[in-house]
């Protein structure tokens, strides 16, 4: 299919995104943060992510072709032909490494210039909302370690969907949902992992007591009983390396400390939202969603505040998103569908 002036529009938006987002990260890591290897890093998750983008434009057209009596190899040519998916493709495959790089450069950035000042505020507000500490509800439910590891199964693996999701929805959906989704996924990760996160700069209960003696006091039980219930496991192997390298001098892919809002969160609503219409993806990104936020008490990353103000913030990316793609398509109309 021919590439048209919406497919332009949206890829230069998005271009525009990850460049300023770029802009931004080497200005503020000048003299104070070695990149390292962090841009490369990125770019094999995302040649990674494309990968999985081409398995349905082979398979599909193949059984297509064998229903058919077409050629497959013809079939199949024809789709990985196609100009419009390789434009789309580029945005997970290319863009979103870009992007993502600058975003870990920035939030690095967060505690070695702004330090952690809002754990206070924010431990207390969820024990107002909430009577205690929240994560002792966690425990009280999940608090054995098939418990434990059964949250941790989940929010370990919290980076596959998002990872993989971008590409599978591109040559799956229908270019407006997925211009949305995209677009709405970078907003995500802007607001609410730069944006907010450096305006209520917080490290999260795990890590809070690094940088505030009270709050280690407070909550050396939770640690203490992560470390009885998943001794050297995922979560604390992670636990291990962001605080290692939160103040580094060099840049580390996934790095960087940050509590509220949650970006975990953030991306497990967006799921729902981006989902609601079909049933069986809806109920499975709510048991996500709902999933992941008791995971991040449960382990400390983040207070329960932090994951309810994620669900306005990913409402918020994808009302924006929904907003921006129906303008860029009302100055092409009626020349040129959006379907």
């Amino acid at each position: 299919m021919k590439i048209d002036g919406i497919d332009r529009d949206l890829f230069a938006l998005f271009g525009l995104i990850a460049v300023v987002t770029l802009g931004v990260a080497w200005v503020l890591s000048h003299g104070v943060l070695h990149w390292g290897d962090i841009v490369s890093s990125y770019f094999q998750i995302g040649f990674l992510s494309l990968l999985v983008g081409l398995i349905p434009r082979v398979v599909f057209p193949t059984f297509q072709a064998s229903r058919t009596g077409k050629s497959p190899l013809a079939e199949v040519y024809k789709s990985l032909t196609d100009p419009k998916l390789w434009v789309w493709l580029a945005v997970p495959g290319f863009i979103a490494p870009i992007f993502m790089a600058a975003f870990t450069i920035t939030k690095t950035l967060i505690g070695i210039k702004l330090g952690f000042t809002w754990d206070d505020y924010f431990a207390e507000l969820d024990r107002v909302i909430f009577g205690t500490d929240p994560w002792r509800y966690t425990h009280a439910v999940f608090g054995t370690e098939m418990g434990s590891k059964f949250l941790q199964f989940w929010y370990v693996g919290w980076g596959v969907p998002v990872a993989f999701s971008m590409p599978l929805v591109v040559v799956l959906a229908g270019r407006e949902h997925a211009a949305k989704f995209l677009l709405a996924m970078f907003l995500t990760w802007a607001m609410a992992g730069l944006c907010l996160a450096a305006l209520f700069a917080s490290a999260g209960p795990c890590f809070a007591g690094e940088f505030n003696p009270v709050l280690k006091e407070r909550f050396a039980p939770l640690n203490d009983q992560l470390t009885l219930l998943l001794k050297d496991g995922p979560i604390q192997m992670t636990q291990h390396y962001l605080a290692k390298y939160w103040n580094a001098k060099v840049a580390v892919k996934g790095g960087g400390i940050s509590a509220f809002p949650s970006v975990h969160v953030a991306v497990a609503v967006l799921y729902v939202i981006a989902s609601w219409r079909k049933p069986l993806l809806r109920y499975a990104s709510l048991f996500f969603a709902m999933t992941i936020w008791i995971g991040s008490i449960h382990f400390g990353y983040h207070y329960a505040v932090d994951g309810i103000a994620s669900v306005g913030i990913a409402y918020a990316a994808w009302t924006i998103a929904s907003k921006a793609v129906a303008f860029i398509a009302s100055r092409h109309q009626p020349a040129v569908a959006l379907a």
